[in-house]
């Protein structure tokens, strides 16, 4: 039920009166271009499963949070445009 906006969109927009299949390599793929587009500033990955994260807020202790998915811990990426030299 997680994709199923997403697969009905996909469908609706590609066949008409055909079956389709969801492409999961296609929600990805989307799911990226709609982050990089929305501007966050940073990337918490997960070091067990590398489930992404993104904040537009810098997390205050990043040591206390886990993932979601695995239990496991978070790193902090700082996205390239943000960064400072």
């Amino acid at each position: 039920m997680q994709y199923a906006d997403f697969a009905m969109y996909q469908i609706k927009h590609t066949v008409k009166n055909q079956f389709g299949y969801f492409d999961m390599e296609a929600y990805r793929t989307s799911q990226e271009q709609y982050n990089e587009e929305k501007g966050y500033k940073y990337i918490i990955k997960c070091k067990n499963c590398g489930q992404i994260y993104y904040r537009v807020r810098k997390p205050n202790n990043l040591q206390k949070y886990r993932c979601g998915v695995c239990r496991g811990k978070l790193i902090l990426i700082v996205t390239e445009q943000y960064k400072t030299n």
